[in-house]
């Protein structure tokens, strides 16, 4: 966790793969509309079909990229409809893996019909889909003052 005093804007990475999600957008949208929330997008999903991210220079481009995104944030969310989609879990686990390399506490959200997907050890905390209990693990975690 990064060295906050009682921070008030949160910046954020919330998982994605390669494209955009739905769950990633949900999210977003979920996070826009909270009044007690002021919060940063670090977390920008694009594809350039011109990069192959199978190739040796495509993939490093993305590792470079990914971990310029998560560096940053305050708090990574880990989306379980995204951590689940087994063509994501690549992306996926490089983004937990960057984030625990530079001490990003990871905030899992459950599916709206949980799977139990996400494996032990891997967030910091596991929450509902629910706007106040999101909230309320940035305030525990992070020290996070709405």
């Amino acid at each position: 966790m990064k060295d906050n005093n009682s921070i008030k804007t949160c910046d954020l990475f919330i998982s994605h793969a390669w494209r955009f999600h739905d769950a990633w957008t949900r999210m977003v949208d979920l996070l826009d509309d909270r009044e007690d929330l002021t919060w940063r997008n670090f977390s920008v999903p694009w594809y350039d079909p011109a990069m192959d991210p199978n190739t040796e220079f495509g993939a490093q481009y993305v590792r470079k990229n990914l971990e310029a995104q998560i560096i940053p944030a305050d708090a990574m969310i880990l989306l379980e409809d995204v951590y689940c989609v087994k063509s994501a879990r690549k992306w996926i686990d490089m983004e937990i893996m960057f984030a625990k390399r530079h001490d990003i506490p990871i905030i899992a959200v459950s599916c709206e019909q949980p799977s139990g997907g996400i494996e032990d050890g891997i967030a910091d905390k596991i929450v509902p889909w629910k706007g106040k209990e999101i909230i309320g693990s940035f305030v525990q975690l992070l020290d996070f003052k709405p």
